[in-house]
């Protein structure tokens, strides 16, 4: 199940999740709550879609997350100044 706080818009699902959705196919649906909010309650809608893997194939995207980033010690030693030690 995904939810959103809003009328509309993509949902994330991770890599688990499409694996197991692909392994599963029609066993796996894929529940969308929209107006996921306590003030929207009244306009709150749920969508299903079935076997998302195969229905969804050619549609949704890979999404690349960015975990950290590599800093080059060559980098650093170019760029950085020397503290004076009395400031430590």
């Amino acid at each position: 199940m995904k939810g959103r706080s809003v009328d509309e818009g993509d949902v994330a699902l991770t890599r688990n999740e499409w694996i197991k959705a692909g392994r599963l196919r029609t066993d796996y649906w894929l529940y969308v709550v929209y107006n996921a909010r306590p003030d929207k309650l009244a306009a709150l809608r749920l969508l299903t879609i079935q076997d998302p893997a195969n229905a969804l194939a050619g549609l949704a995207e890979k999404l690349v997350v960015v975990k950290g980033y590599l800093v080059p010690g060559s980098a650093i030693a170019r760029i950085a100044r020397p503290l004076d030690g009395a400031a430590l």
